[in-house]
């Protein structure tokens, strides 16, 4: 049995469930969250963070589902070798493709690349 990561999204959420799994997270009522969220939307970033969250977060009722490979399997394989949770590797990774403007599926593919020499040198 897969343990719950702590990073989720809430099934019972207003739009993605966002707010409502980081307030769980953070131990604070999801109003809270969703105020923060909307005074930091004069911000503009919020907004594009939010959908990134809501892209790459497991919800809370299919984390069965968080582990299986997604593009190439390479967020899930870094996960398993560094312990850390799956929707936040493809946090950072997605967060990372859009400030990089690109520049990241290049490191993604490369990746990709060592993670599967890696793979059959140990087959």
């Amino acid at each position: 049995m897969v343990s719950a990561p702590l990073w989720v999204r809430s099934k019972d959420g207003w739009i993605a469930g966002v707010c409502a799994g980081l307030a769980k997270h953070f131990g604070i009522k999801p109003w809270i969250m969703r105020v923060i969220w909307i005074v930091s939307i004069f911000l503009f970033v919020p907004i594009l963070f939010y959908f990134v969250l809501a892209f790459s977060l497991p919800r809370e009722d299919q984390i069965e589902f968080a582990n299986r490979p997604k593009i190439l399997g390479v967020c899930l394989k870094l996960a398993k070798k560094v312990d850390a949770e799956v929707g936040l590797v493809r946090t950072l990774a997605l967060s990372s493709l859009l400030i990089s403007c690109g520049l990241t599926t290049v490191i993604y593919f490369v990746a990709h690349l060592i993670l599967l020499s890696e793979e059959k040198k140990e087959i």
